[in-house]
């Protein structure tokens, strides 16, 4: 109802105004609007107040808005009169700015969800939290960002850029780096159970592999090519009877470039003959009695007249022997010159010093023989 104003006519008892009845009616009235609108037809509301410069309200219910007198132009509580709860209801937005182009939605039973590549930023802009694209969340901090728990659990691929440390141990399914894995840990290795790094499996490396310290290896090794700069040692004392025991073994050949020290017996397994082939090889050298090279059966080589040891190629078989060498058998070289007592022969058969001869001395040369010569230096 709008307000009813009484006609008091043009001038002073002209006539022309409202009877005091009907200005008595208008009054009633609109005192009735207002006691409805603001109390209960009959009493105002306790839940109103005002004073000169403040109307108080306790509980007001408002049908559609409130809103300022003008934009940006009014507040919701001050510093001393601040706002106790807000209640939203489920699908609401909180509109921010004067385009409204920051929102922040109720997810019903869900969360909070904040629009399109917004941040929430902490501090200052250099910290926030925003979704950089579809699906993709971003933690951005311009000095560090720091998670403390004692537990953090990723649950999918962690693709780190840039150094990682870790001062505790990783405990991983799989670990895939394309940079350096680095651990800055001295702890020596001592057993399969302690060192800087270790693995509960094997260990596979593409490339080359270099270690400063000593390789203690507990099991077999087994590779394609192993090369070594330095020493490759085996502490274990297993000694050898075939070809698949011993510390050290082959399913190959076995390639020494320089001398070879043996401190035990040589045996030979299905040895048919020694051969000794090409001019880069000088010599075998038995420093003891020449029963040191041994069959596999305990047979000697040299004093088997199944067994030959034959010479090919220019190369040099030498005996530094303390006593006699006894050959059971013949000794063929079909190769080059025999020298006895000379490093270096000249002839077919060189001897320096007496010879002695219990049978016939036979030869095929078509070359004269120097009788005076044998019979100042040999013995029949």
């Amino acid at each position: 109802m709008a307000n009813q104003s009484i006609g008091i006519g043009s001038a002073v008892d002209d006539g022309t105004g409202d009877t005091l009845r009907v200005a008595i009616d208008k009054v009633n009235d609109n005192f009735l609007e207002i006691y409805t609108l603001i109390g209960d037809a009959s009493s105002l509301t306790s839940g109103i107040s005002a004073t000169a410069t403040v109307v108080t309200l306790t509980a007001p219910l408002v049908a559609t808005s409130i809103s300022p007198s003008s934009t940006d132009g009014a507040t919701l509580g001050t510093t001393s009169l601040e706002w106790s709860d807000l209640y939203l209801a489920d699908s609401s937005i909180i509109y921010f700015g004067a385009d409204q182009d920051t929102t922040l939605t109720h997810v019903a039973d869900t969360g909070l969800l904040i629009n399109s590549t917004r941040q929430l930023q902490f501090g200052d802009s250099g910290t926030y939290i925003h979704q950089s694209a579809d699906g993709v969340l971003d933690l951005v901090s311009d000095t560090e960002i720091e998670i403390n728990a004692t537990l953090i659990d990723v649950n999918g691929n962690l693709d780190v850029s840039g150094t990682g440390v870790i001062a505790g141990a990783v405990t991983t399914a799989a670990l895939t780096a394309s940079g350096i894995i680095k651990t800055d840990d001295a702890t020596q290795a001592t057993s399969t159970t302690d060192g800087s790094l270790q693995t509960d499996g094997g260990l596979s490396v593409v490339k080359d592999a270099v270690i400063g310290g000593a390789v203690d290896i507990a099991g077999a090794v087994t590779t394609a090519a192993l090369t070594a700069s330095g020493i490759i040692k085996t502490d274990d004392s297993t000694a050898a009877t075939s070809t698949t025991d011993g510390s050290l073994q082959t399913d190959g050949g076995l390639s020494v470039v320089k001398d070879a020290v043996i401190g035990g017996d040589i045996k030979v397994k299905n040895l048919g003959v020694i051969t000794a082939a090409g001019t880069d090889f000088e010599a075998i050298e038995l420093e003891n009695e020449v029963g040191d090279l041994l069959r596999e059966d305990g047979g000697r080589v040299m004093s088997e007249t199944s067994s030959s040891l034959s010479l090919g190629g220019g190369g040099l078989v030498g005996f530094d022997l303390d006593g006699p060498l006894t050959i059971g058998g013949g000794l063929t070289v079909p190769h080059g010159d025999v020298g006895i007592g000379v490093t270096s022969p000249l002839t077919k058969l060189h001897v320096s010093g007496a010879t002695t001869s219990s049978g016939i001395l036979i030869t095929n040369s078509t070359s004269s023989l120097n009788i005076g010569t044998i019979a100042n230096h040999a013995t029949w």
